[in-house]
């Protein structure tokens, strides 16, 4: 059983997606999210609430920090419909309460003496794990749709100004027809050059139709959620593991121990 926690000010996620106050969490006890186990919850805190003062917290130490007594329940589903036994008797409906990964563990670490502390797994193969094609595309994509709405501007704006230079540029031919007496030779090389010019013309437009037919569609993009999603992929390669019951007294664990600043002993 895990809450995700704002600090500041004080609250309790409820299941509407709102925060519910310190001080009426009792009273609201029955609206306060539950996250089966801490893996969901630790998601949902990285995609929507990263950078807002906001922790995973088990149920003991919610319990301390909303500082009530009781705990509040999973909701109970209802049962199949009766139906008969193979004795030929009815079953009974019943109600069954949903079977929680995180609570077992908990039960199961109970008689770990209080030490809190335990060895800490580094992140798994991260080739295996983390880069894979699935992950890197995602990111990959992420990556590029954040860079184009950065550049959309300036881009937009580079191509404006190229196409202001090149009718700047067919203004001053159109002066040297009227001004100069030409030559057949000449008049060749600059109909020649006006043609180039108005062939360029014509893609630096297209050019920026088609951009801004990309900034529209990008317009609805949340350039928040996008930066949350990228960030939510880049900490997959930052996953540990703390052992529940494990120290470094087991064979296995004592040549891979997590040693701070990112080593492993030998």
């Amino acid at each position: 059983m895990y809450f995700l926690w704002r600090n500041k000010p004080a609250a309790v996620l409820g299941q509407d997606g709102c925060w519910i106050p310190k001080g009426e969490i009792q009273g609201k006890i029955g609206h306060i999210r539950i996250f089966e186990d801490a893996g969901e919850a630790r998601f949902a805190q990285r995609k929507d609430y990263s950078q807002a003062g906001v922790s995973v917290l088990n149920q003991k130490s919610f319990k301390e920090k909303a500082k009530i007594k009781a705990l509040p329940v999973y909701k109970t589903a209802p049962a199949e419909p009766a139906r008969k036994a193979q004795t030929g008797k009815d079953e009974q409906s019943r109600t069954i309460q949903q079977c929680i990964y995180g609570e077992y563990l908990e039960q199961l670490c109970a008689a770990d003496n209080g030490q809190r502390t335990r060895v800490t797994f580094p992140p798994a193969n991260l080739e295996a794990t983390t880069n894979t094609p699935v992950v890197t595309e995602a990111a990959s994509l992420l990556a590029n749709i954040k860079n184009q709405l950065m550049n959309l501007d300036a881009r937009e704006y580079q191509l404006r100004e190229e196409i202001k230079r090149l009718d700047l540029l067919n203004s001053d031919r159109l002066h040297q027809i009227e001004m100069f007496e030409l030559a057949d030779e000449e008049c060749i090389t600059l109909v020649r050059a006006m043609h180039d010019a108005q062939v360029e013309r014509r893609r630096r437009k297209n050019e920026l139709l088609a951009l801004l037919a990309e900034k529209d569609a990008l317009s609805n993009i949340d350039e928040n959620k996008l930066k949350q999603a990228i960030k939510v992929i880049e900490s997959l390669s930052d996953q540990m593991y703390r052992c529940r019951v494990l120290t470094e007294s087991d064979s296995i664990v004592a040549g891979h121990v997590f040693q701070k600043g990112g080593q492993h002993s030998a």
